[in-house]
């Protein structure tokens, strides 16, 4: 990473108050000293507990794949497109697109336009 000029006094004063850091440590840690922890490494964390790390295909389940998982089962039980897409953020073109195949049974694929 390449530190812009005018952030230099603020990390050096993040590196002023910790003790024993080395040049190689972590300059944002967590409180006990370890490497901050992003939400995609508490994801992968949480299906290697579960021992679920990926699908009946082999492929490796993301945090999208909840968003996906999210969707196919809202149209499955019923849900409308246009609130799926409203609660996703998205339009109901996309939702047709993306998720309506996934969403099996013949009355709802018809209303999809599947």
């Amino acid at each position: 990473m390449i530190l812009r000029a005018s952030a230099a006094k603020s990390v050096d004063r993040l590196l002023a108050r910790r003790t024993g850091a080395g040049a190689d440590d972590w300059l944002f840690v967590m409180g006990d000293g370890s490497r901050v922890i992003i939400l995609i490494d508490q994801f992968d964390k949480v299906l290697l507990l579960a021992g679920i790390l990926c699908n009946s295909h082999g492929d490796k389940y993301t945090l999208y794949s909840l968003r996906h998982f999210y969707a196919v089962l809202s149209l499955r039980r019923g849900i409308g497109v246009f609130d799926v897409a409203r609660n996703m953020g998205t339009s109901v073109q996309v939702i047709q697109q993306y998720y309506g195949k996934h969403a099996t049974p013949r009355k709802l694929a018809t209303q999809l336009g599947g």
